[in-house]
């Protein structure tokens, strides 16, 4: 079984922090639910989840959809004229540092937005490339 990040700090809150992550939600006589606002915006759900029954639970999680850059690999590899014998091996390899990549900078975007929401927005533009400007 695979264990999220979530679910091991879950595992390691005290009652009263579990409980701020915990909502009762009505469901309505369509069976909907009513994701709430704070959830919704932490997951960055757009307009689909996927539901997950357990067997005692029902898990949301918001769709991710993966972009394929399979055309572009193999490109560059004919380009770069990889030898036939390694190609699928290498063709694996770049398909894999791809995904990691985009991986990070989504957990990378996604960290930088809860410190946002978190401490309010801060423009660092001058901070980081005011050095740029000095040459003028």
């Amino acid at each position: 079984m695979n264990v999220t990040k979530y679910e091991v700090e879950r595992r390691n809150m005290d009652y009263s922090e579990r409980k701020k992550q915990i909502k009762r939600i009505r469901v309505s006589s369509a069976h909907q639910i009513t994701i709430p606002q704070k959830f919704f915006e932490k997951l960055n759900i757009t307009d689909e989840v996927y539901a997950e029954f357990t067997g005692d639970a029902i898990i949301i999680r918001p769709v991710q959809e993966e972009v394929d850059f399979s055309k572009e690999i193999i490109e560059d590899m004919i380009r770069e004229d990889v030898p036939k014998a390694y190609f699928a091996e290498e063709f694996e390899k770049r398909k894999t540092a791809i995904r990691n990549s985009v991986h990070q900078i989504k957990k990378d975007a996604q960290e930088t937005l809860d410190d946002i929401r978190k401490n309010g927005y801060k423009d660092l533009t001058d901070e980081l490339f005011g050095d740029l400007n000095d040459g003028k």
